[in-house]
C-alpha cells in the first residue's frame, strides 16, 4: 500500500552503514525484478563482499537474464504448474504464464543457477507430483515448498500432521532418493504437538526487514510501521519497541 521503488542512494546509504553485520541481503517486493536500478542495487551488494538473492514472481526473468547472473541465489516464486493452476492460483494471464516458464528456460540455457517455490495447502497438496514435473522441464537446483500460514486464510486451509493428503504426499516425496534436484519440505502444523505453542522464531534477531521507505517489519509475515524505526534514518536494530517485541 502506497509502495514504490527503493531509492538507490537509500539502499546505498544502509549496506555501506551495516555491511560487517550482515551475510545477506534479500531482495524482495511486490516484484523486485522490476526495479529498474537492479543492476546498481546488485552491484552495491556485491561491491561490500555480500551474498546477494532475489525472489521474482519470473515475469521479467527475460529482460533482466544479465542482471540476474550476479545473484547468488534466485528463487522463483511460481505456485503453479500450468496455466489452468496459475490462473487458479495467482490470477494470471496465458501470456505471463508462458512467459515465466521461458524464463526458467533462460535461466537454464544461461547456466544460472535458481530455485522454484510452491505455497501449500490442503486445497493443492493433491498436485504436489505436477510441480516435481515442471522442475524436470525447467531444471531448478531445488524446488522448495512452504505451507501457507499457520492462521490460514479464507481461501485455503495450512497443512496439518492429522491430514491423510499429508501425510501420503510426504511418504511419496521422501519414498524417492534419485531426485535431480533438493527439495525442501514445507513444516507441518501440528496443534496438538508440544512444540507447536513452544516453539520460537529467531527472525527477530537474524533479520531487518524494511520497505521502500525504510520502515521496519517485526519480521516479513508483518505490516511495516515507521513507530518500530526506520532504516534510513540511523536505526540501531535494537529500538524499544524491537526489544518489547522480542520479549
Amino acid at each position: 500500500k502506497g509502495g514504490s521503488m527503493m531509492k538507490v542512494d537509500d539502499f546505498k546509504s544502509v549496506i555501506d552503514k551495516y555491511a560487517k553485520y550482515i551475510e545477506l541481503v534479500s531482495l524482495t517486493g511486490g516484484e523486485a525484478v522490476a526495479h529498474p536500478r537492479l543492476d546498481q542495487l546488485v552491484e552495491i551488494i556485491k561491491r561490500n563482499g555480500l551474498k546477494a538473492s532475489v525472489s521474482t514472481n519470473g515475469v521479467f526473468i527475460e529482460r533482466k537474464i544479465k542482471v540476474l547472473k550476479a545473484f547468488d541465489s534466485i528463487n522463483v516464486s511460481l505456485d503453479a504448474y500450468d496455466y489452468d493452476s496459475f490462473r487458479k492460483y495467482r490470477g494470471g494471464t496465458a501470456a505471463e504464464f508462458d512467459k515465466i516458464i521461458h524464463g526458467l528456460h533462460l535461466l537454464q540455457e544461461n547456466s544460472i543457477s535458481f530455485g522454484i517455490s510452491f505455497v501449500l495447502s490442503e486445497e493443492n497438496v493433491r498436485e504436489v507430483d505436477s510441480m516435481l514435473k515442471l522442475g524436470y522441464k525447467t531444471g531448478p537446483c531445488r524446488i522448495t515448498f512452504h505451507n501457507i500460514n499457520a492462521h490460514g486464510c479464507q481461501d485455503f486451509t495450512p497443512l496439518m500432521a492429522s491430514s491423510v493428503e499429508v501425510q501420503q504426499m510426504l511418504k511419496d516425496v521422501t519414498s524417492r532418493k534419485d531426485w535431480p534436484f533438493d527439495i525442501e519440505l514445507p513444516v507441518i502444523f501440528d496443534p496438538e504437538s508440544k512444540g507447536f505453542t513452544s516453539h520460537k522464531c529467531t527472525q527477530q534477531w537474524a533479520m531487518s526487514c524494511f520497505n521502500d521507505k525504510g520502515h521496519l517489519a517485526y519480521c516479513c509475515y508483518m505490516n511495516h510501521d515507521p513507530s518500530i524505526g526506520n532504516m534510513f534514518q540511523g536505526y540501531d536494530f535494537n529500538s524499544e519497541h524491537m526489544r518489547d517485541f522480542r520479549r
